[in-house]
């Protein structure tokens, strides 16, 4: 037993004894010249810059090199500097033939890449592809070691690569002024590292803007086959600090993102993501003015086969101030001009909310709109917008769609883009009882743009469509309306816009409008405050900045009348003629002679009196059209007078010149006004 304990001791003891004499052999032989030999005189030629290193020192289990520095001749920042380069390994491996390096630890590396003013950037030497022999002949094989090449092979495994406390620096010498972004904070850990097997890795930074905002990523990663399995997340990075980025002043006053995404590459092409995005707080802003704080969410399923040039949203879902909307997404060639297929899909969609997230808009310019209003030339167009540098096809299907009180139902929407040319067909929609088609085209190429659209609406409840329009219009205008309408023009150039509108509405009332309010007062008919009608049609046609109403039928049971004549579209002004249509007794208050009334009443009892309507829809100004009264009393008059002669027998007698103008002259004595 004494023996054994013995023996032991001794082994130990001569162990010990040979880590003494290995780590001051150690020491005698990796002096720091020895050291700085070796290392500063490659590291200069391939990198072209200065290689400084403060301190070395060495032991049995590991080195450390302190204060590096890699710096262009005269440059005022080093483009590399670490504080220290820790390298650990296990000298027991050696004894089974292979290097195990235990960890190399890189502590607070700095690295900083300047832009230059030309665009061109401070490394662009190093990243540059160069080739030392000729071209099409392979590199020559680096020579062997001193001491020959022919022994057995070292294996050298390292187990864990770190870096701790890293900051990248990336100033912007071609911007004006000069911009600075720095990603600081940097950690990260690899494991295991191995040439033909996954590599698990962890990796964190501070993201750059944001004071409090981190980014963080853990996974594998497989150089052999190229795959990798990943998770990114993004907390708290405040959105307010990308609006030096976007210029224009505060953009974005609130808001903290966060992200939690998992992403596999399998090979150099398929790539798969899914996860979350969400938004917290946001908030736009447009000088002082703010728009609503809301939340976004969006969950996201996506993958791309990069060598067949395909990605494919397979699964997204977005909400928005408690709105949700999905999609599906194909994409396809971006290499040489991309193709888009999508579906967009929401159960209901309220307009409002998402609105209200925008600031409140600013004062509009002043319109040209002298040009529309008086049908004279068009404004000069500005520059169109660049060709759009992709087609797309695809549909948009809300089942419920809200905006402040209108409410339109089964909303699907056909869109095509191709060659710039953007055209919806169809539009088709539930609309308070009724049903619409809808067609449209733009030139998105063309200033303005240059569009065309028809649309046909049958059995609208119009009332219901007016209320929820404008509480002033609640119950102003009812009946079933059809609507029949072709237009085309150039973007809001109402000087430019051609079109041809045909509606019908039957079975309604015309109530408390401007229109039927100052018609009341003008006769003096308080009755009439309310317009049942049968039958109210319209065709209307417009160009050149000027409406023209071809024909306008009312037909109720107390009121009748034809119209024609012109509205301008801007600031709108009416100039129509009307023949009005009352029972013989209420036209009887107008007209104060019984020979024009008679003359003015058909067998059905309707006396006719032609109007004139001018002025503007809020503010219209009826009155007698007094040229074609005239021309109805004249032929009164002359009748009448012609009796009285026949009456003395003066039948054959022509009536002169001055009994023609003395009658003329006494015309407006038949009427009460």
């Amino acid at each position: 037993m004494k023996r054994g304990v013995k023996i032991v001791g001794w082994i130990g003891g001569l162990v010990a004894l040979l880590l003494v004499v290995a780590t001051v052999a150690i020491k005698l032989y990796l002096t720091k010249d020895r050291v700085l030999g070796w290392v500063v005189p490659p590291l200069e030629e391939v990198l072209h810059r200065t290689v400084t290193i403060d301190d070395v020192g060495a032991g049995l289990t590991g080195l450390y090199l302190d204060g590096i520095d890699v710096r262009a001749e005269g440059a005022a920042e080093s483009l590399v500097a670490t504080r220290r380069v820790q390298v650990s390994w296990n000298p027991w491996s050696l004894l089974g033939g292979t290097v195990e390096i235990t960890e190399v630890r890189l502590v607070e590396p700095r690295i900083h890449v300047t832009r230059l003013p030309d665009g061109s950037l401070d490394v662009d030497d190093l990243t540059a592809t160069t080739s030392a022999g000729a071209p099409g002949e392979p590199p020559a094989t680096p020579a062997a070691p001193d001491g020959g090449g022919n022994g057995p092979p070292v294996d050298v495994v390292v187990r864990v690569f770190a870096l701790q406390g890293g900051r990248l620096t990336f100033l912007d010498r071609s911007a004006d002024p000069a911009k600075e972004y720095v990603l600081g904070g940097i950690e990260a850990r690899v494991t295991e590292i191995t040439l033909d097997g996954p590599i698990p890795y962890e990796l964190s930074a501070d993201l750059p803007l944001s004071a409090a905002g981190r980014f963080r990523s853990s996974g594998t990663v497989n150089a052999a086959t190229g795959n990798l399995d990943a998770t990114l997340r993004v907390a708290e990075f405040e959105l307010a600090s990308l609006n030096p980025l976007l210029g224009g002043g505060t953009a974005i006053a609130g808001g903290v993102l966060g992200v939690d995404l998992t992403v596999k590459l399998a090979g150099a092409a398929d790539v798969s993501a899914g996860g979350t995005v969400e938004v917290a707080g946001l908030t736009l802003a447009a000088g002082e003015a703010r728009g609503a704080t809301t939340d976004l969410s969006l969950q996201l399923q996506a993958g791309a086969d990069l060598s067949a040039q395909v990605a494919q949203v397979k699964e997204l879902s977005l909400v928005a101030a408690g709105q949700t909307l999905t999609a599906t997404l194909d994409a396809r060639n971006w290499g040489t001009r991309l193709h888009l297929k999508f579906l967009l899909q929401s159960e209901e969609l309220r307009v409002d909310p998402l609105l209200a997230v925008l600031p409140p808009a600013g004062a509009a310019a002043p319109a040209a709109a002298g040009a529309a209003r008086t049908g004279g030339a068009a404004p000069e167009p500005t520059a169109g917008p660049p060709n759009v540098p992709l087609d797309a096809e695809g549909d948009v299907k809300i089942a419920r769609l809200h905006h402040g009180e209108i409410q339109v139902e089964n909303l699907a929407v056909h869109l095509v883009l191709k060659k710039n040319r953007l055209r919806v067909d169809p539009a088709t929609a539930s609309l308070y009882g009724g049903t619409l088609v809808a067609t449209a085209g733009a030139d998105l190429s063309s200033a303005g743009p240059v569009f065309d659209a028809a649309a046909k609406v049958e059995s609208l409840q119009l009332g219901k469509l007016l209320g929820a329009t404008s509480p002033k219009l609640k119950g102003a205008l009812t009946g079933t309306a059809a609507l029949d309408l072709t237009a085309a023009g150039q973007g809001g150039d109402l000087g430019a816009l051609v079109s041809r509108t045909q509606l019908t509405v039957k079975d309604g009332k015309l109530v408390s409008h401007p229109l039927v309010q100052q018609f009341t007062e003008l006769f003096q008919m308080k009755e009439y405050q309310t317009l049942n009608f049968y039958d109210l049609l319209a065709d209307v046609g417009t160009e050149a900045g000027l409406a023209t109403v071809d024909s306008l039928i009312f037909r109720g049971p107390n009121l009748q009348a034809t119209g024609k004549g012109t509205v301008t579209l801007v600031d709108p002004m009416m100039n129509l003629q009307l023949a009005v249509a009352l029972p013989r007794e209420v036209a009887a208050k107008v007209v104060g002679s019984k020979e024009i009334l008679d003359t003015l009443t058909d067998k059905e009892g309707w006396t006719r009196l032609p109007l004139r309507l001018e002025g503007t829809p809020a503010v219209p100004r009826y009155g007698v059209d007094s040229h074609a009264l005239e021309k109805v009393a004249a032929k009164a008059l002359e009748k009448k007078a012609q009796r009285m002669l026949e009456e003395k027998g003066l039948k054959d007698v022509p009536l002169d010149e001055n009994t023609r103008d003395v009658l003329d002259k006494g015309m407006k004595s038949l009427f009460g006004r």
